[in-house]
């Protein structure tokens, strides 16, 4: 099979680096090409990625979490080549939701002899995402999480980040439009997601399903810091969603504004600043899947 693996030698704290030796073998041994290329910036991967779905690629396989995949499916969207995933990276939540093996070995396995599946994205109309798109809270959660280095993997630095923000965090205005309607409110945070998780395993919106042509919208309220503590432990299993101060909803397009700027964070990468437009690409990537 022809393939290209692109490898973020960054990615999960510095860990992807010591598959270089054992990945070419790994590779060739499940009729894939063992082609690897290291990444130097976010936009030599979407590069990589444009390239390898000109060239008529069969996959790029993508060595690393959610916000690497995040730039190569910015090269792969709408084109024939498949993404394959090795979940290298910290919270490695597109990986969970598609049912990705962990073990680098039963990957490539998985890899070689999986089938693949078409599935929807998000499109903002200067990028796409795949997994999360949010604003307010939970961005300045993203964002104190991205900026700083801890002993701590997975979930326990989101947990870490939620609890250092919220000691200076402020509700904000936030204006929804929506197929149904319009949402206007002080929110914590608003998610339009394409699936169902983020931040290592969070459920915010548990019934999101990357394949039926719509996002699913989870709005937060303005409640006080004891409240969201409490509610917060919830969000792993999905049982939020029964508190008054949750509206969820599914929309094909979501519009979103602010009386002040918000920033748009999508697979924990910085997209935007409100007003922003998020539309629903049906179909728009193939990625390979058990």
């Amino acid at each position: 099979m022809n393939t290209l693996t692109i490898l973020n030698p960054t990615a999960g704290h510095g860990k992807t680096r010591k598959y270089l030796s054992v990945l070419p073998d790994l590779l060739t041994r499940n009729g894939l090409s063992n082609r690897i290329e290291l990444s130097r910036s976010s936009e030599h991967i979407r590069q990589m990625a444009e390239e390898g779905a000109r060239a008529g690629l069969d996959m790029v396989i993508v060595c690393g979490g959610d916000g690497t995949i995040h730039h190569a499916i910015n090269g792969l969207r709408g084109s024939r080549t498949a993404l394959g995933i090795l979940p290298l990276g910290t919270g490695n939540d597109f990986a969970r939701t598609l049912g990705i093996p962990w073990e680098v070995e039963q990957t490539c396995a998985m890899l070689g002899r999986g089938r693949i599946q078409e599935i929807d994205l998000a499109d903002t109309g200067g990028c796409v995402y795949a997994c999360i798109g949010s604003v307010g809270f939970d961005t300045a959660v993203l964002k104190r999480a991205n900026q700083r280095k801890f002993w701590l993997r997975g979930p326990l630095i989101y947990t870490y980040a939620i609890f250092g923000t919220l000691l200076t965090y402020q509700p904000k205005r936030l204006k929804l439009t929506h197929d149904g309607g319009v949402f206007e409110d002080e929110v914590m945070f608003a998610v339009v997601g394409n699936t169902m998780q983020y931040g290592g395993g969070m459920r915010i919106v548990p019934g999101a399903d990357p394949s039926d042509g719509l996002l699913d919208v989870c709005i937060v309220r303005r409640m006080s810091n004891w409240d969201l503590i409490k509610t917060f432990p919830q969000v792993f299993r999905g049982g939020h969603v029964s508190n008054p101060n949750v509206v969820m909803f599914r929309s094909q397009k979501v519009e979103l504004d602010s009386d002040e700027p918000m920033e748009l964070f999508g697979d924990g990468e910085y997209l935007e600043n409100t007003p922003s437009e998020i539309r629903a690409l049906r179909g728009a990537l193939r990625v390979v899947i058990p």
